[in-house]
């Protein structure tokens, strides 16, 4: 994994906190996770969660940056542990959040990613065929900024024990295949472009 231009300038000129580089850690990882790479957005947080479902190490970290780093590696594992442990840091701070809204933007972030329920979209098929391209294209053409994007290439068994959003997934009739997803509860999958499109129109309308 090669880290950005911008990330590695900053690491240069600065001695950057425990705070700045979980909150990078964590930018890195959604950058990832919208592109699919999950595995990649896994490694970004190792720093924090080295080894599957290890309790994440938060140490010295404020509040509003433990809350997205257990927010991010609850949904890359399926822990809903960690997701309550973020709920808690989250209602600790309802206060300071109501008073103070414009101090807490990070926070709010958070709080509306916890609340949003990200759409869970994994797709599995040959990288770079034209039927693949075209289920992405019409992932990334709807508005839907809490998700997260798993891509599997079929009989991955590595891939699919990393990521349990990719697990017991399998193409229909050797086609690529999205299956979009909410607490890893799927609708049909589907091979068609327009019927994704529909899938996510709806979700995206139910949680509007």
């Amino acid at each position: 994994m090669t880290l950005p231009a911008s990330l590695l300038r900053d690491m240069e000129t600065q001695i950057p906190s425990v705070d700045y580089l979980a909150e990078r850690s964590c930018q890195q990882a959604k950058v990832l996770e919208n592109k699919g790479n999950y595995e990649d957005a896994w490694r970004a947080l190792g720093a924090y969660c080295p080894r599957f479902r290890e309790r994440p190490q938060l140490t010295g970290l404020a509040p509003v940056v433990a809350a997205e780093v257990l927010l991010r590696i609850g949904l890359l594992t399926d822990n809903s542990d960690y997701q309550r442990r973020a709920a808690t840091i989250l209602r600790v701070m309802a206060t300071p959040i109501q008073r103070y809204p414009a101090g807490f933007g990070r926070l709010l972030c958070a709080l509306d990613f916890y609340l949003a329920a990200p759409k869970e979209i994994a797709v599995i098929g040959e990288p770079g065929t034209p039927q693949m391209s075209s289920l992405l294209a019409e992932i990334w053409a709807t508005y839907l900024p809490n998700r997260v994007v798993a891509l599997g290439v079929p009989g991955d068994q590595a891939a699919a024990a990393l990521v349990p959003l990719l697990r017991d997934r399998k193409p229909v009739e050797n086609q690529p295949t999205a299956f979009v997803c909410e607490h890893f509860t799927c609708k049909q999958p589907v091979t068609a472009p327009a019927d994704l499109a529909a899938q996510l129109t709806q979700r995206a309308a139910n949680t509007g």
